[in-house]
């Protein structure tokens, strides 16, 4: 335990001061804010005799902006989780820097549990940031104000996934040396998963990519039954941290 918190306490200091964590911060920001600005101002730069058009391919309404939010941050959201862990742990193993931290009585499986529970954090925050600011700049723009039940559902769907992600790119980042090929193989992953859903069946109520469509769906305001997904996702996510604990075990420094 007393590994753990020194491994977490670094790990934090270490994501603000790389500007991981600011950075993070402000992608999720725009991520949260574009999509009910590009709504109420890109008809007024659209010219007079295109308007009529666009606005019918185009319509300000709440469940179009909300998909558009769920869109960017299960494309572009997903994107930036994975570039800023996959070499959590390769990066330091590359450079030496593992062998260093391990050669004191430490325990390796504090530090993937510190790195994971350092990542969830910043990822939480993140879409909170998106989530809220979302919330308030629509409300802002628009009369009608944002259900919040539902975005505070699509929040906890999103942050479920997204730490599905974390766990994921961790596992793979101590595979290798280097984060390229961490990234490379989680992106693989993810673009692979994205796909299950629209098969159907079992793929559309098992797969954790489902757990974005929910979110999507629920925001817009229907009911939609997502527990398998969920179970699946938390068990995943598990799973795979687990198996970044076994190979760091086993890993030769």
């Amino acid at each position: 335990m007393k590994s753990l918190r020194v491994f977490l306490k670094k790990e934090m200091k270490e994501a603000i001061r790389s500007w991981r964590l600011p950075v993070m911060l402000i992608v999720f920001l725009f991520l949260g804010i574009s999509s009910p600005l590009l709504f109420k101002f890109l008809p007024a730069l659209v010219p007079p005799e295109l308007k009529a058009t666009f606005e019918q391919l185009m319509k300000p309404t709440y469940e179009e902006i909300v998909s558009s939010l769920a869109k960017n941050l299960s494309q572009i959201g997903i994107l930036v989780i994975i570039l800023f862990n996959m070499g959590s742990v390769s990066e330091e193993r590359g450079r030496g820097q593992l062998e260093l931290l391990f050669a004191r009585p430490t325990s390796r499986s504090s530090l993937i549990w510190a790195k994971f529970l350092s990542s969830s954090l910043s990822v939480l925050l993140s879409l909170a940031v998106a989530f809220v600011s979302f919330g308030l700049y629509y409300g802002a723009l628009f009369p009608q104000a944002p259900p919040v039940q539902g975005l505070v559902l699509g929040f906890l769907l999103f942050s479920l996934f997204s730490l599905f992600v974390v766990s994921f790119t961790i596992f793979s980042s101590t595979l290798f040396s280097s984060g390229l090929w961490a990234g490379l193989l989680s992106g693989s992953f993810f673009l692979t998963l994205s796909f299950l859903p629209s098969l159907g069946g079992g793929f559309s109520r098992y797969s954790p990519s489902g757990l974005l469509e929910a979110a999507n769906l629920i925001m817009r305001g229907q009911v939609v039954n997502s527990w398998d997904g969920v179970l699946v996702t938390a068990t995943g996510t598990l799973i795979f941290i687990l198996l970044a604990n076994v190979v760091i075990e086993r890993a030769e420094l």
